[in-house]
């Protein structure tokens, strides 16, 4: 294998990474001398393993020739192995949560266009009604029986080779955008029924948000074309309706409500409500001296725009509440399960300190001078800060006392945060499970109780994701 990877050298530093495993396939990263690819291998026991293999092989030999696929490297159909190129990135569904399912949604749609143009083809005959009405779930469906006279009008004119799978980790967020990474399943289908199962998948994560996820899908896929945006509507919605909500099917619950009820199933003090945020991972590196050299000139000179000033009086902002005051614990609970994802909006903009929130600093320290309030502020920058974010994040968070930073951060919230809030003010939980990661992929996980906050072990929520894995049916993908 590393021949083929590398047919140039005489010696190999290989080394190799396990990305996922099924009962027929085995999935990894294959790095041979610093050049990684993907390695996919189809075990000869599983049953219908081989035709699995031959139909991936095929949709990447004619895929890739297109742009569609990851470029095929190297094949052996005697040991049924694929090596092609790695795509670098997390997978869709590892990386969609609920403040970014609309625009990945629109990008999904757009891939899939894309896909549609691209791919190998035939002519096609027939209709929408005849075609869903073939398959078992969709033949008593109320919502396609009764929109029968539309789905008859809406031709399908030709077959292109589709994905044909509904596993959102089957597409990889790559740099350039969504891209298909799994094909064993690919088959000739009516242009659009990717496009159909795709938006099975993402109702079923975030059905709340189905009207937003359907017309984001239809208007990818349509590249802005209203009638043709419209028509493609109305049959996605069909689909969920009939795939999803009608009788008989079940919409998965979100992966932080299993966990919730996995954490309060063997605890005598309960929480009533979860609440998920991002996860920044806390890598942390030395400071850069050219930076805090940088923000010391910064602050100098807001200072002595401030101590110039005839009237400093009028440079005085309304007091902001968020920064007189201590947000709610459930909040603070929220904010250290995140780690503090939001603060690496602070990179090379000075942490936000402007004139406003020197002016504060100055007015509380009326016997420093300019020298002595530049140094106040240096002496909370840390040692050390977490990688890509902003120079006072440290390991407890923020370094700065709150009446020192600016009113930027003391104001923030995010998306997490004002969900939180929302049911802080509905109806004040008892207690609240906080849990940062996207999907059910957790990282970190707190509580409130007592007036404190907990930090809560992620064994505590194993079961949760073990019923969401089961109930989602997902398979590898890329890492």
């Amino acid at each position: 294998m590393a021949k083929q990877i590398d047919p140039n050298r005489d010696q190999y530093d290989l080394h190799a990474k396990v990305l996922g495993k099924t009962h027929g396939t085995l999935s990894m990263a294959l790095t041979v001398n610093r050049q990684t690819v993907f390695l996919k291998y189809f075990s000869k026991i599983a049953v219908e393993s081989e035709t699995a293999y031959i139909t991936e092989r095929n949709a990447l030999k004619l895929l890739g020739r297109v742009g569609l696929a990851p470029k095929l490297t190297a094949f052996s159909d005697d040991d049924q192995i694929l090596i092609r190129q790695y795509v670098e990135g997390e997978t869709l569904r590892d990386v969609v949560t609920a403040e970014t399912v609309v625009c990945h949604s629109r990008a999904v749609g757009a891939w899939l266009k894309k896909c549609a143009q691209r791919a190998p083809s035939r002519p096609g005959s027939g209709n929408w009604f005849e075609y869903l009405t073939g398959y078992p779930d969709l033949r008593k469906s109320s919502a396609i029986g009764t929109s029968q006279q539309f789905l008859e009008t809406f031709e399908i004119n030709n077959f292109v080779l589709s994905q044909n799978t509904a596993l959102l980790r089957d597409f990889v967020m790559s740099g350039q955008g969504p891209m298909s990474v799994k094909f064993a399943r690919t088959r000739m289908k009516p242009a659009g029924w990717d496009l159909l199962l795709a938006a099975r998948a993402l109702v079923q994560l975030f059905p709340e948000q189905t009207d937003a996820i359907t017309k984001a899908l239809s208007d990818g896929y349509s590249s802005g074309t209203r009638a043709t945006s419209d028509r493609y509507l109305t049959l996605i919605r069909l689909f969920v309706l009939g795939m999803v909500f009608e009788t008989g099917r079940k919409v998965a619950p979100p992966p932080s409500h299993l966990a919730l009820e996995a954490f309060n199933r063997r605890r005598k003090v309960k929480c009533d409500a979860v609440a998920t945020s991002p996860f920044l991972t806390a890598k942390f590196r030395p400071q850069k001296k050219h930076v805090i050299e940088a923000f010391e000139r910064h602050v100098l000179n807001l200072a002595r725009q401030v101590k110039r000033s005839t009237n400093p009086d009028k440079l005085e902002p309304k007091p902001a509440p968020a920064s007189s005051s201590q947000p709610p614990l459930e909040l603070g609970a929220l904010c250290r399960a995140c780690q503090g994802n939001c603060c690496q909006m602070g990179v090379g903009k000075n942490a936000f300190i402007d004139r406003d929130a020197v002016y504060h600093v100055m007015k509380a320290n009326p016997d420093k001078d300019v020298l002595q309030i530049a140094q106040t502020y240096l002496d909370f920058v840390p040692k050390s800060h977490v990688k890509d974010s902003c120079f006072f994040h440290a390991k407890k968070g923020c370094n700065l006392p709150r009446e020192m930073r600016s009113d930027t951060c003391n104001r923030y919230t995010c998306g997490s945060a004002q969900r939180l809030l929302k049911t802080i003010n509905a109806r004040p939980p008892d207690g609240i499970l906080c849990i940062a990661g996207t999907g059910s992929n957790f990282r970190k996980a707190t509580r409130t109780r007592d007036g404190k906050i907990q930090n809560v072990p992620l064994g505590r929520l194993k079961i949760g994701q073990a019923a969401f894995r089961k109930s989602s049916d997902q398979t590898e993908g890329d890492s």
